[in-house]
């Protein structure tokens, strides 16, 4: 499979009254449809990576290629557009609207977007509901659901615009066992066969073990 992440040599400093290296001459490759898992100790600069890697972190040295895309390269306009076109996102806490219904959660990435019109979008979003079991439960407020329900509700959310990669941050941390069970399935299902490329930050052995392969860090470097 093609490569669709990759970084060279990626540095990022915490500056403070002692400076922090968080990241030493980090250098890896994620393939397309790759399901995996990032791991390490606390402060080991796992969460560091992800954030960079998705582009919530821009403060960094050394070079990342998303989806062909050179960062470094796109200014701060062409960066954000990128993200929204590109990149989806899942985190420990749902960060849903509880007074908005779940399918109006699910449509605003793509209202942002506005690639498509109001009547496109709320299809693709019911596409997505019906595809984690939750079209049944669409004009309901998302304040009204289970934590799981809700976190589902985010991966929909992070579907509707068809990014290339979806990065997960915790995504499981807030569940119980048999939630968490779920939604592992759903990534697995999703990167099995939907070719989608899913890259998550998880502090769970058993989650991590399942995934296609772990980027161990340690002392910000990988270690594995």
């Amino acid at each position: 499979m093609p490569v669709i992440i990759e970084t060279d040599k990626l540095n990022k400093w915490y500056k403070g009254a002692e400076d922090f290296h968080a990241l030493i001459d980090v250098s890896v490759q994620i393939e397309e449809g790759e399901f995996v898992s990032i791991v390490g100790q606390s402060g080991s600069g796992k969460s560091t990576l992800l954030y960079v890697l998705s582009t919530l972190d821009t403060d960094y040295t050394g070079r990342i290629s998303v989806a062909g895309s050179d960062l470094k390269k796109l200014s701060k306009n062409q960066l954000a557009a990128f993200r929204n076109a590109s990149i989806g996102f899942v985190f420990q806490f749902h960060y849903l609207l509880p007074e908005f219904t779940v399918l109006e959660n699910v449509c605003l990435p793509a209202l942002k977007l506005a690639k498509f019109d109001e009547d496109q979008i709320e299809e693709m979003a019911l596409q997505k509901l019906d595809i984690l079991g939750l079209k049944s439960q669409a004009i309901k407020k998302a304040s009204m659901l289970s934590g799981g329900q809700q976190q589902r509700v985010a991966i929909a959310r992070a579907l509707i615009n068809e990014p290339r990669i979806i990065f997960g941050d915790e995504p499981t941390g807030n569940l119980d066992s048999a939630n968490s069970a779920m939604v592992f399935d759903i990534f697995k299902e999703l990167s099995a066969n939907h070719n989608q490329t899913i890259v998550i930050v998880t502090h769970d052995p058993d989650i991590a073990d399942r995934t296609d392969r772990k980027i161990v860090m340690k002392d910000g470097k990988v270690a594995l």
